[in-house]
C-alpha cells in the first residue's frame, strides 16, 4: 500500500500518509491532527520536536482527499533538512529533475506533478495576501480561478496543466528569502487515471514575471 516503507508507523493513530520528494531529504511519514498547532513541535509519534513533523492541514479529507490537500513543514533555515529542501526547486534544473513527487494516503499510492512553485504573503490585513489554504471549493469555476492564481505567481511556467476535475497538493513552508510571514509553495497536482508520469520538462522555463508578495518588491 505504501512503497515507502509507511509500514514503519502503523502504530501512529495520526498517520494519514507518506511524502517522497526525490533528490531531496523529504521521506517520511505525515500525520495529522485536529488542529494545526499540535504537530507544529511534535514529532510524528507526538513526542516533542522542535523540528515538529510533515503535517496535513486539519480541515483536509485525508481518505478521499480533498480538492486541495495542504502539508505543512518546518524551514529551520537549513536547505540540507525538512521542508528547507523545497527551497531547490527555485531552481529550474531542480525542476526539470523532479517534476513528480509522491504522497500516498493510506487508501492509494498516489503520484503528483508539480505545476507550480510561489511565494504567498500570509499577513490577512495585507492587500496583497493570497489564501492558498482551501481544501475545497464552491465551483468549478471558483477552483480555476484559485488554480489561475496559483500558475500566475509561479517562479517557473510549467508544462503541467490544471482542470476543473483535478485534485491539488500543496507543500507549504516558511521562508526567510523575504519575511517570516511570506511562505514558499511547491504546487502538484494528482496524476489522473490512466496518465503517464512524463512531463515535458524540456519545455518548463522560468516566468520571467512571476507575481510576488508586496514585500519581495520593497527587498529586492
Amino acid at each position: 500500500m505504501f512503497e515507502n516503507g509507511c509500514e514503519k508507523y502503523t502504530d501512529v493513530e495520526a498517520l494519514v500518509g507518506y511524502l517522497n520528494v526525490p533528490n531531496t531529504t523529504i521521506d517520511d511519514a505525515v500525520v495529522q491532527a485536529k488542529d494545526n498547532n499540535f504537530f507544529l513541535r511534535r514529532d510524528k509519534y507526538g513526542k516533542y520536536s522542535y523540528s515538529g513533523s510533515y503535517f496535513a492541514d486539519y480541515k483536509c479529507d485525508m481518505n478521499n482527499l480533498s480538492k486541495s490537500t495542504i502539508i505543512y513543514g518546518h524551514n529551520l533555515m537549513d536547505e540540507t533538512r525538512y521542508f528547507g529542501q523545497l527551497m531547490k526547486y527555485k531552481s529550474l534544473d531542480f525542476y526539470k529533475s523532479t517534476p513528480v513527487i509522491t504522497f500516498d494516503i493510506k487508501s492509494k499510492a498516489c503520484r503528483w506533478k508539480v505545476f507550480s512553485v510561489f511565494y504567498a504573503n500570509t499577513v490577512k490585513t495585507d492587500s496583497d495576501y493570497f489564501y492558498y489554504l482551501n481544501a475545497n471549493f464552491g465551483s468549478d469555476e471558483e477552483f480555476m480561478e484559485f488554480v489561475n492564481q496559483v500558475q500566475f505567481r509561479s517562479l517557473i511556467n510549467t508544462t503541467v496543466d490544471v482542470n476543473k476535475d483535478d485534485k491539488v497538493l500543496f507543500l507549504s513552508t516558511c521562508n526567510y528569502d523575504i519575511n517570516k510571514y511570506c511562505r514558499f509553495v511547491v504546487a502538484a497536482r494528482l496524476v489522473r487515471d490512466g496518465e503517464t508520469l512524463d512531463v515535458d520538462v524540456n519545455n518548463a522555463q522560468l516566468n520571467p514575471c512571476p507575481l510576488y508578495p508586496d514585500p519581495w518588491y520593497k527587498k529586492y
